[in-house]
């Protein structure tokens, strides 16, 4: 006895997809839930959850952008300030342990850190370092915007229907002083 002899054919790529005709495959898949046009998406991870969040918006689906750009900024610039290119500036969010670690700040689970680096008398968020590509002009303006960030990453994921989360191939970095 073997854990496989008692699957249906569905669960074998050779009787299910390779010795079938293409328009004879069917019943390899059948979802818990399907998404709807109504339901509010979001998407965070790596580059490929971008691809998906304008895939929705081309099909009408509710992708849900929680952090909306100022108003009148074109379409180039909203892009390159990061805005609606997930469902709030995080930027790529590679690993688990980084989901993590927003999750843990939306929630007010973990203190968020105070954490910057300075370059040339400009402020980068070491979490979003290409959130402002120029860079923030001070401290409190990049902690306001990394708060204003959290904010609406809790708002993503309180609201949403459904969250969307592309890994990225990528290491991990972790912090010694503060874990």
């Amino acid at each position: 006895m073997n854990p496989y002899q008692n699957l249906p054919d569905s669960a074998f790529w050779k009787l299910a997809v390779a010795n079938k005709s293409m328009f004879d495959i069917d019943n390899i898949w059948n979802p818990k839930s399907i998404i709807l046009p109504k339901h509010n998406v979001v998407t965070f991870g790596s580059c490929f959850a971008q691809h998906i969040g304008n895939a929705l918006i081309e099909r009408d689906f509710a992708w849900m952008s929680t952090e909306l750009p100022p108003p009148g900024l074109s379409k180039e610039n909203c892009k390159k300030f990061n805005y609606n290119v997930f469902s709030c500036r995080t930027g790529n969010i590679y690993t688990a342990s980084l989901l993590k670690q927003w999750v843990e700040w939306a929630l007010n689970a973990t203190p968020v850190p105070t954490e910057y680096w300075e370059q040339d008398s400009r402020f980068y968020d070491p979490f979003r370092p290409g959130i402002e590509p120029n860079g923030f002009a001070s401290v409190e303006e990049m902690q306001s915007s990394r708060e204003k960030t959290i904010k609406c990453f809790n708002k993503a994921i309180t609201e949403a229907d459904y969250f969307v989360f592309t890994l990225g191939l990528t290491e991990s970095w972790f912090n010694k002083q503060h874990g």
